[in-house]
Parts: C-alpha cells; structure tokens; sequence
C-alpha cells in the first residue's frame, strides 16, 4: 500500500466513535500508540523531500488535505462552526507536535495532552472570534 493510500485510510476513520473534548488527549494517546515517532518521522521526511523534489508536492498536498479533511469532519462533530477554516490550523500543530515527537523531550502521554490543551486552545479562539480574542488580550495586557 503506497504511502498516500495508508494515509487516506488513516484518515478515513470511523467517525461514529464517541470522541468529545474532554477525551481528546486519551484518543490522541491511542492514535500515536498505533503511529508512533517513527511512522511520523518516515511522514515527516517525506513532507520535507516534497521542498526539493517536486515530483513529490502532489502526493504531499494529497496527504495534507486528507488530513485537514479529517480534522474538520471531527470539528463539526463536536460542533465548531466554520470548522475547514479550523482544520489547516490544527494540521499545523499535529505536524509540529510530530517534529517535536522526534526529541523524546516529552513522553507520548504528555504529548498526547500537550496537543490536546492546543487544539482546545485553538477551538476556543476560533469560537470567541478575532473581536473575542482581541479582548481577551487586551485583558491580559491591562492585568484584568
């Protein structure tokens, strides 16, 4: 099975599993018990290779909207509105957090929860909208 094909199988997973916010780090958990740092990096370099090798930018970009794909079909499940605008956003923390996977500076426990607090971060930014957050950090700035 060729890389894009594993890929859009990966991505095409069962969405009727009962997956809330809450339980975002334990099913992130259970999706790097099954891709682990090795799998990522094997992505990883293909992805990179895909800057010099321009034969491999098609498949590169087939993966990523597989994957952004994925990350907006299980947006809108738990209700984000407006979710495709989302998913590019969370695609790019999954591929840092597969970079940073490489280090072992964290335990893939902690990864898994450290992912989960940013998408949840990211969720609730897109939710308070550009205005809410500009309050948000003007609060912050003001020590409010």
């Amino acid at each position: 099975m060729s890389w894009t094909a594993e890929l859009e199988a990966f991505t095409a997973v069962d969405l009727e599993i009962d997956v809330g916010l809450d339980d975002a780090a334990e099913f992130i958990g259970a999706l790097f018990a099954t891709r682990g740092p090795e799998v990522a990096a094997l992505e990883l370099s293909i992805f990179l290779a895909a800057a010099r090798e321009p034969s491999l930018r098609d498949v590169s970009s087939r993966a990523l909207q597989a994957l952004e794909s994925l990350a907006s079909s299980l947006l809108s499940r738990v209700g984000v509105a407006e979710a495709q605008m989302l998913a590019a956003s969370i695609v790019a923390l999954i591929i840092g957090t597969a970079v940073r996977r490489q280090s072992t500076l964290y335990s893939e426990t902690d990864e898994a929860r450290i992912l989960a607090t940013a998408i949840r971060a990211a969720i609730a930014a897109h939710a308070l909208g550009s205005h809410g957050v500009d309050e948000a950090l003007g609060a912050l700035r003001s020590g409010r």
